[in-house]
């Protein structure tokens, strides 16, 4: 199987953070890996190892667009950074919404809120966007968009995940 890494991107060292924050961010981790692993077909997460990163940079940044695989809807999506803008289009079918939200470079997210004209079946809520990058040793780096719900509305833990959506085009 092959090994991938998952970093995390925060604008903050881990030496700053508290421990809770600690915690609540290996698990976070563990459960964004679980559910890429299980998206990539690699046999076990055991395979798969996590690393949180200090580092600034995040893995989409201004002038970037990729398709990405929507692990929920079963589609794809069309992810556009524009200055501090992130926009969302629906890619290879005959829908026609857009979603556009602040982009914290710094973070990596963006508050989407996906309750648009012509959006089937949006959240009830604005879910947060997270962009990771995805590497394997033998092959170039790739991103995954993760959401969550800060607000409690769909679930009560803020960084359970509840969709991904992994690169497959730049």
């Amino acid at each position: 199987a092959s090994a991938y890494h998952l970093r995390v991107y925060h604008a903050c060292t881990r030496a700053a953070l508290t421990s809770t924050y600690h915690t609540q961010i290996d698990r976070f981790t563990m459960r964004v890996l679980s559910v890429i692993v299980s998206a990539l077909g690699v046999a076990t997460a055991a395979a798969a190892t996590a690393s949180i990163q200090t580092e600034s940079a995040c893995p989409m940044v201004d002038g970037d667009t990729y398709v990405f695989a929507d692990m929920h809807d079963g589609d794809q999506k069309q992810v556009a950074i524009e200055g501090d803008i992130m926009t969302i289009t629906p890619y290879g079918n005959d829908e026609t919404w857009t979603t556009s939200a602040h982009y914290c470079s710094k973070m990596c997210t963006a508050s989407i809120d996906f309750n648009v004209e012509g959006k089937p079946s949006p959240p009830p809520c604005n879910l947060t966007a997270t962009v990771y990058e995805l590497t394997n040793p033998s092959a170039t780096g790739m991103a995954a968009i993760g959401y969550t719900d800060p607000s409690g509305t769909i679930t009560d833990d803020p960084t359970f995940p509840l969709n991904y959506w992994i690169m497959i085009s730049v």
